[in-house]
């Protein structure tokens, strides 16, 4: 074992949670500076193998963790190929939890994505196709590449590789190989060694939240209840495992067709929803938007997560966006985005809050309503999560 590893073990034997470890980065950071790469993997199989000799786990991982954001945020082949050695390590204490190991996958494949160009990663795609490990790993790589415009359908080995994944019905694998007109502008989160900034919901919503009626509010409406479990499960695959968080979600039937015009809080409480029951008309807000407004705001709640959360990083938080906009305009169980998207062009849409107990006028207060392109049934979801 390297000195400077052995040092670096023998200081993390007796720290405590009180105690600072930047010195412990400044050395990790030297190293990748330095392109010490093979230290820095051995740094990881150390600390992976005395994990059990060390006095608080807290210090390993950040360490480990530090590592190996250190690696996905230096540009350059040697960094991504280490990066993926290091994957491959188990990190037994961990994966006691059994949702660390696809976070910790799809984490790495978006910082990755955000700093290599495309040279690397598809010399990473390449070398790694064959590795059954690795699988998982490439299709949230591959995710982020294509949320961050990387021509991938026009890579014949990524398109090889989607259509194998795609066989054995990978969920990622049935994302197209390209962005939608929908997902033009998708807000994605930025990587520094330091920080990461993420997205908000409520920053992906246009200005012009209004509590005043509508032109054509309607009085009274009858409203049939059409929710199946399967449908709600569906609307609220964006914001399902907020933490801190309410949600509700809604299909319902009304007797007569409408447009955004008929709009107003006394038409949306009679839609059954708890979010703006008991609230008065001028304390719920409504803003009318587009199906790209609607996309980026379950996006933004999808990937970034609550106000406690991880969220699902841009993988899987494309995923779940687009499966939450299926929910919402009705499609059938197995449509394909495409599917999903005309229906989401073909329907209307409102973003709406209410100043009441329910929402905790935080920036993750989410109500979205789409009024499905028969124009007499809607799909409705609210979510809200706070410190």
């Amino acid at each position: 074992m390297h000195p400077l590893i052995q040092k670096i073990l023998s200081s993390l034997e007796n720290i405590q949670r009180h105690q600072s470890i930047q010195k412990h980065y400044q050395v990790i950071d030297l190293l990748a500076s330095g392109g010490k790469v093979e230290m820095l993997y051995d740094l990881a199989v150390a600390l992976e193998e005395n994990q059990w000799e060390l006095s608080d786990l807290w210090a390993v991982d950040s360490l480990f963790d530090y590592l190996e954001r250190v690696l996905a945020l230096n540009a350059g082949q040697i960094y991504a190929e280490t990066l993926v050695k290091v994957l491959a390590l188990p990190r037994t204490k961990r994966l006691r939890n059994p949702d660390f190991a696809t976070e910790r996958v799809c984490y790495l494949a978006a910082l990755l994505a955000s700093k290599q160009d495309m040279i690397v990663l598809q010399a990473l795609v390449q070398k790694e196709q064959e590795n059954p490990a690795i699988q998982e790993f490439l299709c949230a790589l591959i995710q982020e590449m294509i949320l961050r415009g990387l021509p991938c359908a026009e890579d014949l080995l990524i398109v090889a590789f989607i259509e194998k994944m795609r066989e054995l019905a990978h969920p990622l694998a049935m994302l197209p190989l390209e962005l939608t007109n929908l997902e033009a502008n998708l807000p994605l989160a930025t990587y520094g060694l330091r920080y990461t900034n993420s997205p908000l919901p409520s920053s992906q919503v246009p200005e012009g939240l209004s509590p005043t009626l509508y032109p054509h509010a309607l009085r009274d409406v009858h409203v049939t209840d059409i929710s199946s479990q399967a449908v709600i499960d569906k609307m609220r695959a964006a914001v399902w495992d907020w933490s801190h968080g309410t949600w509700e979600a809604r299909a319902v039937q009304l007797d007569q067709t409408i447009s955004t015009d008929h709009l107003s809080g006394r038409l949306l409480r009679q839609l059954g929803v708890s979010c703006v029951q008991n609230t008065e008309g001028d304390k719920i807000f409504l803003s009318i938007i587009t199906g790209e407004d609607a996309l980026r705001i379950l996006f933004a709640a999808a990937s970034a997560g609550g106000s406690y959360d991880q969220g699902h990083y841009g993988a899987y938080g494309r995923l779940d966006a687009w499966n939450s906009l299926g929910g919402l305009v009705g499609a059938h169980e197995q449509a394909s985005v495409i599917e999903i998207a005309k229906l989401v062009r073909e329907s209307l849409w409102c973003y709406f809050r209410a100043d009441n107990e329910w929402f905790y006028q935080q920036p993750w207060d989410i109500g979205l309503l789409a009024i499905r392109p028969d124009r007499s049934s809607l799909g409705i979801i609210a979510a809200t999560a706070t410190y």
